[in-house]
């Protein structure tokens, strides 16, 4: 038995029905049924707790769920998953920048791939079940790390939720499917990489152009990612407070760092443009951030600190199926040196989080704010380079 119970202002029924667990107590289930067609919803709740009943999602079950996600959603034929995977992307492009559409595109692609194998690729999207989830999962797994696995399956949860919201499918493949956990050797430290000896920062200094300098001693006097570096302005840059300002680009958050006495009087020997909406790194700004990674992979090479990776080696690495070569300094190391340096002057974990602008629960549960003068006194004591 069931009760269908209408809510929100369009009326859309919700099923609400009690499950018999395997140790003999009662769990009540909840499921949007997203019509206010009460005919309707009352064939998919039977559906649902038919299922339920029988613990398994049986043919019959899987044909009965297509005609009434149809009838649901006003089609009269089928939607393909290859169709609704390309409506999704062509739907995102306008609204994300275009080195986010490339990462939905490589991973919807992927995932195309694998479907093709199986020969699922045009079937009906709700034909699409946990098991072939699951399948793309574990064959990823071969070639990849499980945290680039894991984000895989976030971009599918997105395409899948998208297609429920939608009505186009009645259950979220997805949604039972886990991710893995990291390996001991990706938890151990951000996985290879490690914090800049000043020697090191020295040797790297020394082979960069003007910019790439100007680059590599905001990253390493701030502890902010490359993109946001890049993409900085010098009206975010207020060297008369000693204070950087900007949104940060992955957590969407408001960062304000100190300009530490090294880099604060280094700006100073810099000749500033007028106009104040300039970017600070001009050639940066036009740039890629993969293109911006292996331009300082080239400028790690060439100071002795890494082993020069061929231009053709990523594309390689996609043909062959070969897992990407962890390199234990890359430009985000230079964070990690911001935050050791911090930690080595006296800053307790909390400043130097919030000084980087990390984005942690943790550290948001237990402290509240930092103040600027209390940051920037802690970096005013970094090492000059």
């Amino acid at each position: 038995m069931f009760t269908l119970i209408p809510r929100g202002k369009k009326g859309l029924f919700s099923a609400v029905w009690w499950e018999k667990q395997p140790d003999g107590t009662l769990k009540q289930q909840w499921k949007a049924t997203g019509t206010s067609n009460r005919k309707l919803a009352k064939e998919m709740a039977e559906l649902w707790v038919e299922a339920s009943q029988e613990k398994r999602i049986s043919e019959r079950f899987k044909q009965r769920t297509l005609e009434l996600t149809r009838r649901l959603s006003g089609r009269s034929g089928s939607l393909t998953v290859r169709d609704w995977f390309k409506k999704w992307i062509e739907e995102r492009t306008p609204e994300v920048r275009p080195s986010t559409l490339a990462y939905f595109k490589g991973k919807t692609q992927a995932f195309m791939d694998y479907l093709e194998s199986v020969k699922m690729a045009d079937a009906d999207l709700g034909a699409i079940d946990a098991r072939h989830i699951q399948g793309f999962r574990d064959a990823d797994l071969k070639r990849v790390t499980a945290a680039t696995v894991n984000h895989s399956l976030k971009c599918l949860r997105m395409v899948f939720k998208a297609a429920c919201e939608r009505g186009l499918i009645m259950e979220d493949p997805t949604k039972t499917v886990k991710t893995f956990k990291k390996s001991t050797q990706e938890q151990e430290g951000d996985e290879t990489r490690r914090a800049f000896e000043v020697a090191e920062l020295q040797a790297v200094l020394k082979v960069c152009n003007e910019e790439w300098q100007s680059l590599v001693m905001f990253g390493v006097y701030t502890g902010q990612r490359l993109h946001d570096i890049a993409k900085m302005k010098w009206k975010q840059v207020d060297v008369a407070t000693g204070m950087i300002h900007f949104k940060s680009s992955k957590t969407r958050r408001i960062v304000r760092c100190p300009l530490p006495a090294p880099l604060h009087d280094w700006l100073l020997t810099q000749t500033m443009p007028d106009d104040e909406r300039a970017p600070v790194h001009p050639l940066a700004f036009k740039a890629g951030s993969s293109t911006l990674s292996g331009q300082f992979g080239d400028i790690l090479a060439a100071a002795g600190l890494r082993k020069k990776i061929p231009r053709t080696a990523s594309k390689d690495r996609v043909l062959t199926g070969d897992r990407r070569t962890k390199n234990e300094l890359s430009f985000h190391s230079l964070r990690h040196t911001y935050v050791t340096w911090l930690k080595m002057a006296g800053a307790s974990s909390a400043v130097a989080m919030d000084a980087v602008g990390h984005d942690s629960a943790g550290i948001n549960e237990h402290y509240t704010h930092v103040d600027d003068d209390t940051k920037k006194r802690f970096a005013d004591l970094l090492p000059r380079l």
